[in-house]
């Protein structure tokens, strides 16, 4: 979620995290759902503003 939460694509965090960018799509719309979100802009104001849980 960090990774994601900078702004970089899918493909560009897998790169980074060395992992498919579908398994990057397919944890990201899981976290999305358990966050009650639907965008990365939301993604990154939650992270920016600080409100991103530890957990998620």
């Amino acid at each position: 979620m960090q990774v994601v939460s900078r702004g970089v694509t899918n493909r560009e965090a897998a790169a980074q995290l060395i992992v498919s960018p579908r398994t990057v799509d397919h944890h990201l719309r899981s976290k999305f759902a358990k966050l009650g979100i639907s965008s990365r802009p939301e993604l990154i104001r939650l992270a920016t503003a600080g409100d991103l849980p530890e957990s998620v």
